[in-house]
């Protein structure tokens, strides 16, 4: 059970209604600042997503984020005519989170996930759009993450998956990165298990 924050950015919590698999049954996207028990004090973020039933939501899936709720944004990001959902988080003073979910016939899966200390942006107004995760550029004489300019990874999608695109990017894709993530997706595949 988690308890909708009052703190924490709470201010941000958003609902949005979209049948995202076009089966005739809208589906709610509750995005939210949470605390979880009464002596947990740790903020965390989350979104939670079902069914639209008798004016309520039939719970199907609850996925936790970093420390902080920002937003979720839908957008048809594989152009499959379908939107997926964008989750935003952010964590301590300036890291952001990113993750890419489809939803369809009451399955969900995990297009990207990512995150960086630096900038992340989706480059575009329309498919096909481009991932931009920035990296320090400490090389830079008076590099800073308030002014400075990153270094960008850019992924994009090839039809299967989003690839990383050393023709884009302005930094290589390290090893010890792809490592990181990886242990991220496994930790988040735990979660994208239905809830009944």
């Amino acid at each position: 059970q988690y308890n909708v924050s009052d703190d924490f950015n709470a201010e941000t919590n958003m609902t949005i209604r979209y049948d995202l698999d076009k089966d005739g049954q809208t589906e709610i996207i509750v995005g939210f600042q949470g605390q979880e028990g009464s002596e947990v004090v740790v903020p965390w973020s989350f979104i939670a997503i079902g069914k639209e039933k008798n004016d309520t939501l039939d719970l199907e899936y609850v996925i936790p984020g970093n420390n902080y709720f920002y937003k979720i944004e839908l957008k048809d990001m594989d152009n499959d005519g379908l939107y997926e959902i964008i989750f935003w988080q952010n964590g301590g003073v300036h890291y952001t989170n990113l993750d890419i979910l489809k939803y369809h016939n009451g399955i969900l899966e995990l297009l990207f996930s990512n995150g960086s200390a630096c900038s992340i942006e989706i480059e575009g107004n329309s498919y096909p759009y481009r991932i931009k995760i920035g990296r320090e550029n400490w090389e830079k004489e008076g590099w800073d993450y308030a002014s400075g300019e990153p270094l960008w990874q850019v992924y994009v999608w090839n039809g299967k998956e989003f690839i990383f695109s050393e023709k884009l990017s302005t930094v290589g894709r390290e090893i010890d990165e792809k490592e990181a993530i990886q242990k991220y997706v496994d930790k988040v595949k735990g979660y994208l298990e239905k809830k009944k």
